[in-house]
C-alpha cells in the first residue's frame, strides 16, 4: 500500500477527523458489548483453557490495558465528550449518515477512480496492519459527523476565499528544487559550487538537510497562495521566471534555501463563474475539517482543565497523568 495513503489514514485517525471503521453489514453506530464469558468456580471469568488449565479474562484485560489501554481510552473519552456536546444541541447521526461518511472518506483517501470493493479492501488491509479495530473506525466516523454538525453553523464562505481557492487551484504555478542549509555560509558555499557547474539534483541529494533530499530537493507545484509552503520560499519560487534560474539564499525560520526553477505551469483556461459553486463547497469542507479538530481539542482541554475526566483504573490514571505532564513540557505556551 502506498506510504502516502498509510500516513493520510493514520493522520486522520490521530486527528480524530473523519476516519473510522469499515462497516460490516450488521454494524450499528455504537459499539455493542461483548457477550458474557465463562466463569470459573472461583469467580474469575475464564478466557480459555489450555490442557485444562484456565487463562483468565482479567489477565487478558490487564495485558491489553497496559499495552493499548490509554490510547483506546482517550478515543472513547473524546467520543463521549463530543456526544455530550452534541446532545445539548439535539444533534445525532443515523446509520445512513455514518455509511455516507464512510463512502466520502474512502473516496477522499483512495480516489474516486478506485472501485468501492477495492477501496474497502485497501482500508481493511491498513486497519489490519495497524491493529485498528473496526469498532474504532466506526466510532470515529460517528464522532466526526457530530463534530461537523457542531462546526457547520459557525462556518461562512466569503467571495475572497473563493477567489483565493480559484487562484490556488487554477493559477500560475512553478515546480522548483531546493537545497536546505543550516546557515547562510553553507548556502553561499552551495551557490558557489553550483556556479562552478555542480549538478543541482545531485548536490541536493548530498547536501540538503531537508527530507526532500532523497528526491533531489523537488517540491510539489507552488502557487501564489500555496498554504503548505512557507511564505519566504513561496515568494522566491514564484518570482523565478526562467527554467534553470537560481534564487539567492532565502531564509525561512532558522534555515536557508537555494531554489532552482524546473518548470512553469501556466494558468488554466477556466472561468471562475464555471467552478464557483464547487470551490465554495471545497472551501466550506476544509473550514469544517479545521473546525472539527479545534472543537475536539477544546472539549478535551476544557474537560482536563476542569477535572471532568476521572480515570478509575489505577494504571490508566497514572499513564494519563504522565502523558499530560509530558504534553505540558513539550507544548508551546498559548499566545
Amino acid at each position: 500500500m502506498p506510504k502516502v495513503v498509510v500516513s493520510m489514514i493514520v493522520g486522520y485517525l490521530l486527528a480524530g477527523c473523519a476516519a473510522a471503521q469499515p462497516v460490516t453489514k450488521a454494524a450499528t453506530t455504537r459499539p455493542t458489548p461483548a457477550t458474557a464469558a465463562t466463569t470459573h468456580p472461583a469467580g474469575r471469568a475464564v478466557m480459555a483453557t489450555v490442557n485444562g488449565a484456565p487463562i483468565y479474562m482479567d489477565q487478558l484485560h490487564d495485558l491489553l490495558v497496559r499495552s493499548q489501554g490509554l490510547a483506546m481510552a482517550q478515543q472513547l473519552i473524546a467520543s463521549e465528550l463530543v456526544e455530550q456536546a452534541a446532545k445539548k444541541q439535539n444533534l445525532s447521526a443515523s446509520d445512513a449518515e455514518v455509511q455516507a461518511e464512510e463512502t466520502r472518506t474512502l473516496e477522499r483517501l483512495f480516489g474516486g477512480s478506485v472501485g468501492a470493493d477495492q477501496r474497502e479492501q485497501l482500508l481493511e488491509q491498513l486497519l489490519t496492519e495497524k491493529g485498528i479495530p473496526h469498532e474504532q473506525w466506526r466510532m470515529i466516523l460517528y464522532r466526526n459527523i457530530l463534530l461537523a454538525k457542531l462546526a457547520e453553523p459557525g462556518i461562512t464562505v466569503t467571495d475572497q476565499q473563493i477567489k483565493d481557492a480559484f487562484e490556488d487551484l487554477y493559477g500560475r504555478k512553478v515546480e522548483v528544487r531546493h537545497i536546505q542549509c543550516d546557515s547562510l555560509t553553507s548556502a553561499q558555499e552551495i551557490l558557489k559550487k553550483l556556479g562552478e557547474g555542480a549538478n543541482f539534483t545531485e548536490l541536493a541529494g548530498k547536501e540538503s538537510t531537508n527530507a526532500t533530499a532523497r528526491n533531489g530537493g523537488l517540491l510539489p507545484p507552488i502557487g501564489a497562495r500555496s498554504a503548505m509552503i512557507p511564505p519566504p520560499i513561496r515568494g522566491a519560487a514564484c518570482a523565478l521566471t526562467k527554467v534553470g534560474e537560481l534564487s539567492p539564499p532565502v531564509q525561512s525560520g532558522t534555515t536557508f534555501h537555494i531554489l532552482r526553477l524546473e518548470k512553469v505551469i501556466e494558468p488554466q483556461n477556466v472561468r471562475l463563474e464555471d467552478v464557483k459553486d464547487k470551490l465554495a463547497a471545497n472551501v466550506k469542507s476544509d473550514a469544517i475539517h479545521k473546525a472539527q479538530q479545534q472543537i475536539l481539542l477544546d472539549l478535551i482541554r476544557s474537560a482536563q482543565k476542569e477535572g471532568r475526566i476521572q480515570y478509575a483504573d489505577p494504571f490508566l490514571k497514572a499513564a494519563a497523568a504522565e502523558n499530560r505532564e509530558t504534553s505540558t513540557e513539550t507544548e508551546p505556551a498559548d499566545k
